[in-house]
């Protein structure tokens, strides 16, 4: 008689536990309604997006290749339009810094 009361005790505490465990693995989210898929993609526009993007950079690199070019000649060449542009480069930088140290060095 004592042993199946053992059993019984300890089956009825697992039982108990499992349920316990059943309540605490419960999912959080509840889905309401399944989701549907719409019938066309609205966004994003990847090819618009490609093609923007391609006339931006080609509208960006093209100039800058250039300009880079014609520093680089000018450079080579000793030009005094070069000389002087960087001399106000390097007068512009030393500006610059000047007036970003004091802000960076406040609490």
């Amino acid at each position: 008689m004592t042993i199946s009361q053992e059993v019984y005790l300890t089956l009825k505490r697992e039982y108990e536990t499992a349920r316990i465990e059943e309540v605490n693995d419960t999912p959080v989210f509840t889905v309401i309604e399944a989701a549907i898929p719409p019938q066309e993609r609205s966004r994003p526009r990847r090819t618009l997006q490609v093609l923007l993007a391609l006339v931006v950079g080609t509208l960006i690199s093209v100039p800058w290749a250039f300009a880079a070019q014609h520093f680089e000649r000018a450079r080579h060449n000793g030009d005094a339009d070069y000389r002087e542009f960087s001399a106000l480069l390097e007068r512009v930088r030393g500006e610059l810094s000047r007036a970003v140290l004091p802000l960076r060095r406040r609490p």
